[in-house]
């Protein structure tokens, strides 16, 4: 230090930051303000619950269901006599009562149409199910004319395969049945499905009955002469 002069020696010695210094005292104050700060947020965090039991969204499990309620078509007054209506002409199918007093809404009324239509459609189904049944007779037994890889005979001239199921009904009636309720989802036909079925069912009794006429040599009926201008006329007054 010798060649200085003692007055900068003096100012150095003063200014350069010793332990006991104002600087280390401040940053002291500064680290203690921060520990202090950091302890009470910590406190104030321990009572909280967990960040995600508070933010997360509620599960789709957890949630409860809504029930989809559907409602028909229609005003109550038609509703109301679609059900009269049933009751009237098919009581006989329906294996509960009239109520004595309808709902004024249209839940309830779609309700009673349900059990209605559940149960016509089922029993109709089944039902149906024995046509099903002779007409896949008819069916396979056309196929076997076109594709018979395994030389079957279902076509005579002895007897049919469709003739021989309508010969055996009361062998089969009732295990088609069975089936038919073992699988009811399959035979939940509504009213055009069974008055489809029902012409089909027409159709082949009367294809079979002109078929076996010609057979035995039966001629077919006269076509009827058609009517004169006369009588045309007379009915005509007539009605």
């Amino acid at each position: 230090m010798e060649g200085l002069p003692s007055d900068i020696f003096d100012h150095d010695i003063k200014t350069f930051p010793l332990k006991d210094s104002a600087m280390e005292a401040k940053l002291k104050a500064q680290m203690d303000k921060a520990e202090q700060q950091a302890e009470k947020e910590a406190k104030r965090g321990r009572g909280r619950p967990p960040k995600s039991a508070t933010t997360a969204p509620p599960s789709k499990a957890s949630a409860p269901e809504v029930p989809i309620t559907k409602v028909r078509k229609g005003s109550i007054a038609s509703k109301t006599q679609k059900i009269r209506l049933y009751f009237h002409y098919l009581s006989h199918k329906i294996s509960f009562s009239e109520p004595k007093s309808y709902p004024q809404s249209h839940e309830g009324l779609d309700e009673i149409l349900d059990k209605i239509e559940v149960q016509l459609h089922g029993e109709g189904g089944i039902e149906k199910a024995s046509v099903m049944y002779v007409t896949g007779a008819g069916g396979l037994q056309k196929l076997m004319d076109v594709f018979n890889p395994l030389g079957w005979d279902l076509s005579g001239p002895a007897v049919t395969l469709q003739q021989a199921v309508a010969a055996n009904e009361e062998k089969w009636k009732d295990l088609v049945k069975e089936f038919a309720i073992e699988n009811a989802s399959w035979f939940m036909f509504g009213p055009t499905k069974r008055l489809i079925l029902t012409t089909v069912q027409l159709i082949l009794a009367v294809d079979a009955a002109n078929k076996m006429a010609r057979a035995n040599g039966q001629a077919p009926p006269a076509p009827q002469p058609a009517a004169t201008r006369e009588e045309l006329e007379k009915e005509a007054r007539d009605l």
